[in-house]
């Protein structure tokens, strides 16, 4: 129980931290916010309104239905261990999707930027933030197992 309480807390710190950094990327953007493209071909751009209420509406959303989403009502188990593990799953996977977001709009504001910044540096967080997400959810079937198993 200990485990998901913090867990739900980092979550939070999350939510919190990644609507900050949405701001703070918001106030950064120039007008058209260039979200494809390099030297050699033409840039495809968004309004900054557009990119703005696009991660906000991603970031609520995601962060209200994996709050909504019952442990128990997943499964027909009256095992704690069982509901305390994909409590805890849960509350992880909201940490990580909202460092891929946080990870994603810093990309999108480095490439905006009018400095001079090899943002191809930058480019492997992103790869390495969605490989995150992915290994978290592919954990899901081994939490499940695992609290099946009596230790």
């Amino acid at each position: 129980m200990a485990v998901s309480r913090i867990l739900k807390m980092i979550w939070l710190v999350s939510f919190v931290g990644a609507t900050v950094v949405l701001f703070y990327v918001y106030s950064s953007l120039p007008d058209m916010v260039a979200y494809s493209g390099d030297e050699v071909t033409s840039f495809e751009y968004i309004d900054r309104e557009l990119f703005f209420y696009f991660f906000l509406i991603v970031l609520a959303l995601l962060n209200i239905l994996l709050y909504s989403i019952s442990a128990r009502k997943w499964i027909r188990s009256s095992s704690t261990q069982k509901i305390n593990r994909l409590t805890s799953w849960k509350f992880g996977l909201g940490v990580v999707v909202n460092i891929f977001l946080v990870i994603s709009m810093v990309f999108v504001s480095i490439f905006n930027s009018g400095e001079k910044f090899d943002y191809s540096n930058f480019g492997y967080l992103v790869y390495f933030s969605l490989a995150l997400v992915i290994l978290w959810v592919i954990s899901l079937p081994f939490v499940i197992y695992s609290a099946r198993v009596k230790v």
